[in-house]
C-alpha cells in the first residue's frame, strides 16, 4: 500500500472518471424533470459508491493525510462529480435552467416537485461555493429580481398602497418559506434584500403619494 499508494489513487481517479463520463453522457441527453431526476438518482448512487471506496482505502487515506501528497477519496469523489458531471457545459445549463423555471412556476402558484429542489440544492452546496454561489445562486438572484420588478410594475398601479405592502409581505413570507424549504440558510438575507429593493424601495415614493 505505501509503496502503490499514487498508483492506487491515480487508478481510482481515472477509473471513476471513465465511469462519470458515461454517466454525463446519459444526462447529457436529458432535460427538464427528467435531468434533475436523473442527477438526483446518479448523485446518491456515486455517494454511495464512494462511501464503500473510502472504507476500502482507509489505510490510503491515513497514509496520505500524513503526507498530503493529494485530496482525500471523500474529496476526490467531490471533485470529480463536480468537473464529470455537474459542471459539464450542457447539464449545468439545463440544471439551473430548470431549477429557476420551477422556482418561477411557484411563484405564479403553480405546484413543484419540492423535495427534487431541494435534493438539487444540498448536492450543490456538498459541491461547494464555486458550484451553488458562482452557477446557481447568482443566476436565481437575478431571475428573482427580474420577476419581482416585471410584478411591482404591473401591481403599482392596480394596487392601493394597504394593498400593495399587504402583497409585499406576502411575498417576503413566501421567500423566506423558501429558504426553509430548500435552500441555503446564507441565501436568505440577499433574497429578502432582492424583493424589499424591487418591490418596496422602487416604489417607494409612488407609495407614499398615494397614501396622501
Amino acid at each position: 500500500m505505501n509503496k502503490y499508494g499514487p498508483r492506487l489513487y491515480n487508478g481510482l481517479k481515472k477509473t471513476t472518471e471513465v465511469h462519470l463520463g458515461s454517466v454525463a453522457d446519459r444526462i447529457e441527453k436529458l432535460s427538464g424533470e427528467a435531468l434533475l431526476k436523473a442527477v438526483e438518482h446518479e448523485y446518491e448512487r456515486h455517494k454511495k459508491s464512494f462511501s464503500i471506496i473510502r472504507e476500502i482505502f482507509m489505510h490510503l487515506d491515513k497514509s496520505n493525510a500524513k503526507q498530503r501528497q493529494f485530496k482525500s477519496v471523500h474529496e476526490l469523489g467531490l471533485d470529480l462529480w463536480r468537473t464529470s458531471v455537474v459542471r459539464r457545459p450542457v447539464i449545468l445549463s439545463r440544471l439551473i435552467e430548470t431549477i429557476l423555471k420551477m422556482v418561477e412556476g411557484e411563484r405564479n402558484g403553480e405546484i413543484s416537485d419540492v423535495m427534487l429542489t431541494r435534493s438539487i440544492i444540498v448536492m450543490m452546496v456538498d459541491l461547494g461555493a464555486e458550484v451553488y454561489i458562482k452557477d446557481f445562486e447568482i443566476p436565481f438572484l437575478e431571475a428573482t429580481k427580474s420577476f419581482y420588478e416585471l410584478e411591482a410594475a404591473k401591481l403599482i398601479d392596480t394596487l392601493n398602497c394597504p394593498e400593495y405592502l399587504q402583497h409585499a409581505e406576502m411575498r417576503l413570507k413566501q421567500e423566506f418559506d423558501r429558504v426553509d424549504m430548500y435552500l441555503h440558510k446564507t441565501t436568505g438575507p440577499k433574497l429578502a434584500g432582492v424583493v424589499e429593493n424591487r418591490v418596496v424601495a422602487c416604489h417607494a415614493q409612488t407609495l407614499i403619494d398615494s397614501a396622501t
